[in-house]
């Protein structure tokens, strides 16, 4: 298979890991276990912006992988 044919599955399962770390990450800060490293981004937009921890994780890893995109451009391809 070539890699665009997978890129429905692969971006599918892409979302559903998204979703589910992002719903580990807002029960963890809901029920006061505090915040990791990689979730005090998203916990800063959620002070400052009042935005939902849930979103604002989400938008945050999106931002993380379009800026992965921009980066690397030719070589995603090679990569895939």
């Amino acid at each position: 298979m070539k890699w665009k044919d997978r890129l429905g599955i692969r971006l599918v399962a892409y979302l559903v890991g998204l979703f589910i770390m992002t719903a580990g990450i807002a029960v963890s800060v809901k029920s006061n276990l505090g915040v990791s490293p990689v979730s005090s981004i998203p916990y800063t937009i959620t002070c400052v912006f009042g935005m939902e921890m849930g979103n604002a994780t989400i938008l945050f890893h999106v931002v993380l992988v379009l800026l992965q995109i921009l980066l690397l451009r030719k070589n995603i391809i090679d990569r895939c």
